[in-house]
């Protein structure tokens, strides 16, 4: 094998080396490209959402208590003379009517002593005209001189005393027939009759403490409940701020309900509240009243209490659903106007049947995430599906609802 042969293969082979090297290189880069292209995040389609915008609507308001029903008025029977107790005209228990006989007692001696006052202004009357008749007499003799000025004088105190013993005499009359009269015990109210503290025979006294029964009203009835101080202070900021609109007077009607969260058919007031709070409890006695006819409620019952006729004005109200809990707090998603997502902090106020009142966090015209938030990213594009403009209609707020107190806001 000659030298130039040589030299000739090894120039050959160089040559394939290289545009070997030169393929192998190609290939690799493109298995690189395609690797990086498969590896590389492929770009996040937008998102689908639905939206409510917030609006501003007016809020009926109402207020939550439980309270504890009461008479209002326990009135104690008493003999106002003493006696025998001859009759009880009553019975015990029973729903009575102001002005009814309840008891009687013996009378015979308060017949006599009215005769014996009859009397005595009788006799007061006639010497009262025997008096006059004088006076007359001595008036013209002191006029002719014929008599002296004190037999004229006494006759003239003789009438003035006749006059006197009259007016005793009527008094004594007035006291008689009172006296009388109060041997017939009435009801002095209406409403339950208790039992009775003697028997028919007993001698009864006008004096002392001699209770002969009691008569609970409960037409109407009362019922007692409290509010708090921080409830209280926090009605009156949201009333200073415009947050919350009460009728005038702060007269708010209200709504009763038996323990069964049946409602009472009667509409009540309010009708007196304390000058201040407990130093120990901390809370305002307050009471409302309602017509009871039928004594349908009776005292000692629990009771809850609704006060209405209170406006949140210009409330922000959205769907429940649109609220997120987290660690953070409460939380929305608002589209903004590239549509993108952005969450907000926010504060609840009310709750409704399906909506709550949003405090601070958000603005009136916000579009607010309702439905397809729960993969959604701060800062994610979207695509709006549905769009709730309308403001919610909502007439007051759900007897069952949890936060509907005066202290929410």
């Amino acid at each position: 094998m000659n030298t130039e042969y040589l030299l000739e293969k090894l120039k050959t082979n160089k040559i394939a080396v290289i545009i070997i090297s030169v393929l192998l290189g190609v290939i690799f880069a493109v298995i690189h490209l395609e690797h990086k292209a498969a590896n590389s995040p492929k770009a996040k389609p937008p998102a689908m959402v639905s939206i409510a915008i917030a609006q501003p609507v007016d809020i009926p308001m109402v207020f939550n208590f439980s309270g504890d029903t009461i008479h209002s008025k326990v009135v104690e029977v008493r003999p106002r003379v003493s006696g025998v107790l001859e009759k009880i005209l009553f019975v015990e228990g029973d729903d009575i009517k102001e002005g009814v006989p309840l008891f009687q007692i013996e009378s015979e001696k308060y017949k006599i002593a009215l005769r014996n006052a009859e009397a005595g202004m009788a006799k007061a009357e006639a010497q009262l005209e025997q008096a006059v008749r004088d006076e007359s007499r001595l008036k013209k003799l002191i006029q002719k001189n014929a008599i002296s000025q004190k037999d004229y004088d006494d006759s003239l105190s003789r009438l003035e005393l006749a006059m006197a013993g009259v007016d005793s005499a009527k008094t004594a009359v007035e006291e008689a027939q009172i006296n009388l009269q109060y041997t017939n015990i009435y009801a002095p109210a209406s409403g339950i009759i208790s039992k009775t503290n003697q028997n028919e025979g007993s001698l009864i006294s006008a004096t002392g403490d001699n209770v002969l029964t009691k008569i609970t009203q409960l037409d109407p009835i009362y019922v007692n409940f409290s509010m708090s101080e921080a409830d209280f202070i926090k009605m009156k900021q949201d009333v200073a701020k415009g947050l919350l609109k009460l009728p005038p007077g702060e007269l708010l009607p209200v709504d009763m309900y038996y323990g069964n969260g049946i409602k009472f058919d009667q509409v009540g007031r309010l009708n007196f509240a304390d000058a201040e709070f407990g130093k120990g409890s901390g809370v305002m006695n307050i009471r409302a009243t309602f017509a009871n006819p039928g004594n349908k409620i009776i005292a000692g019952q629990f009771v809850r209490l609704v006060l209405r006729g209170g406006m949140r004005p210009n409330a922000l109200v959205i769907p429940k659903r649109a609220v997120m809990e987290s660690t953070a707090g409460k939380q929305v998603f608002i589209i903004n106007e590239a549509n993108e997502a952005e969450l907000r902090a926010v504060i609840e106020g009310p709750k409704f049947k399906d909506f709550v009142q949003v405090v601070s966090g958000i603005s009136a015209g916000d579009k607010v995430v309702i439905d397809g938030f729960l993969k959604l990213q701060p800062g994610d594009k979207v695509n709006i599906t549905s769009t709730v403009e309308e403001s919610p209609v909502i007439e007051e707020l759900n007897s069952d609802q949890e936060n509907n107190q005066i202290s929410k806001s």
